[in-house]
């Protein structure tokens, strides 16, 4: 008998039942830059509930389905001038300290209790050209 965490059941159900879409609008995109992954939750049991911009910043909602509370290393695939931790009203809760790599990605600690929420502030976010 397993349990549904490790197997990765929510994981796997919001996958299959509700895959996060994303629409461009305004400019034309090239074709080359119409897809990619900004963000790496890979083996975290974190999901993206939510993705908007306001003004030049990217906000995440993020939410701990089935991980763990030990701090993971996100991946995002571009470079942004600062990614601080937000409230939902959008008031400050600390700036995160990031890493970037010669490859581009920039590396964010976090973490968040199972079950919990956190929303991340992604301020000149310049994703890169794969």
């Amino acid at each position: 008998v397993g349990r549904w965490d490790k197997a990765g059941i929510s994981t796997e159900s919001s996958a299959w039942n509700e895959p996060l879409l994303v629409s461009l609008m305004g400019t034309p995109v090239p074709k080359e830059a119409s897809r990619g992954s900004i963000l790496d939750l890979t083996g975290t049991g974190w999901e993206i509930t939510s993705m908007t911009i306001e003004g030049k910043s990217l906000l995440l909602r993020l939410f701990n389905a089935e991980g763990d509370a030990i701090p993971k290393q996100l991946a995002l695939n571009g470079h942004a001038d600062s990614i601080d931790l937000v409230t939902l009203a959008g008031t400050l809760q600390s700036h995160l300290s990031r890493k970037p790599f010669t490859n581009g990605r920039t590396t964010i600690p976090l973490s968040i209790p199972r079950f919990g929420f956190r929303t991340l502030k992604i301020d000149n976010f310049s994703p890169n050209k794969e």
